[in-house]
């Protein structure tokens, strides 16, 4: 009995011997390759959902730092608003209206540092900052200096190419302008109108739409979506701060509790400006990721509403990314001295 099971044991080892050495069935070869199939499938399938996860980190983390660089520039100008100036002069809103980002204009307190190797000029520059009148303004009389423009004794003028900030005493207004070269302002002004120079945040998000804030580069996609400044210390260029900032807004509240630039505002921008009576205000700045990670079509892809301006249409050219808001609030310096 055993020599019989021996031998049937030992023919079919030599039969699947002989099937091997004559290779795999097409049937055996087909299981075979739906199998690597599958799992290739669901190898790959994983992978995809891994890196988009990653892309969608990556981008969140990036839009999150450059958030949070912006927000701190601006903000630590407009806390410091007011110190050496007027209130009046402290800082001015321009409204994007329900189209596009504000603009900021903060009284550049930078003008009254001391030099503490010259004893005549910080002696100067100390009672400049104690000028009750106002430490770091020049008079204006239609588009040029009533005086030298020399705010801070060291005997240039200080209002070459620089943003300003002007005050019309006659009609108790302000208003923001840009001087050319000679130091002088783009459109007339009351005789004996105070006016300060300026730190100037806007954003560039091309010539079409921000033309007094894009710069023309060779490389069109390099100038879009970038948090700009203009002040002296730049030499009046509008130079980069912050890159995938998509909007500014500033909603503010004045001393008789209105507010201007929220959402659905029936006032948006306070007329006349004056910064001495705005008690309060909430800056946000929105960021976005740099690639696209999600559906156009999905609304929460979108740029989102801020401020008074309207959010994105979803399937538009602003949909399909990350986008992360950061609003701070903030009380100016010239309302707590």
């Amino acid at each position: 009995m055993s020599m019989v099971f021996l031998r049937k044991v030992n023919r079919f080892r030599d039969s699947a011997l002989r099937r091997q050495e004559a290779g795999l069935t097409l049937v055996e070869l087909l299981v075979a390759v739906a199998i690597t199939a599958v799992v290739m499938t669901l190898s790959i399938g994983i992978f995809i959902s891994q890196y988009r996860s990653y892309r969608s980190g990556h981008s969140m983390k990036t839009a999150l730092a450059d958030n949070q660089k912006a927000i701190s520039m601006i903000k630590e100008d407009l806390a410091l608003a007011g110190w050496s100036v007027r209130p009046e002069l402290a800082f001015f809103i321009v409204d994007g209206n329900a189209t596009g980002p504000d603009e900021i204009y903060v009284n550049d307190a930078g003008f009254l540092e001391i030099d503490m190797h010259n004893a005549t000029k910080t002696t100067d520059r100390l009672i400049r900052m104690v000028d009750s009148d106002c430490a770091a303004c020049a008079r204006y009389s239609g588009t040029s200096l009533v005086d030298s423009g020399d705010i801070n004794g060291d005997g240039n003028n200080d209002f070459k190419n620089v943003p300003v900030i002007v005050w019309e005493d006659s009609s108790g207004r302000s208003f923001a302008r840009n001087t050319d070269g000679s130091g002088s302002l783009d459109s007339a002004v009351a005789a004996g109108s105070k006016v300060t120079p300026a730190v100037r945040y806007c954003l560039d998000l091309g010539s079409a739409l921000t033309p007094n804030c894009h710069v023309a580069s060779a490389d069109p996609s390099s100038g879009l979506l970038v948090l700009r400044k203009q002040s002296k210390d730049t030499g009046g260029d509008r130079q980069p701060m912050a890159e995938d900032v998509v909007d500014i807004q500033v909603v503010y509240q004045d001393d008789g509790n209105n507010t201007y630039g929220n959402s659905g505002c029936s006032t948006c921008q306070m007329a006349s400006f004056d910064s001495s009576k705005i008690r309060r205000l909430d800056l946000s700045v929105v960021t976005r990721s740099r690639e696209r990670t999600r559906p156009i079509d999905d609304r929460n892809s979108c740029r989102p509403a801020n401020g008074n301006r309207s959010g994105a249409t979803p399937g538009s050219d602003e949909c399909g990314y990350e986008y992360h808001v950061f609003t701070t609030t903030i009380t100016p310096y010239n309302r707590i001295r």
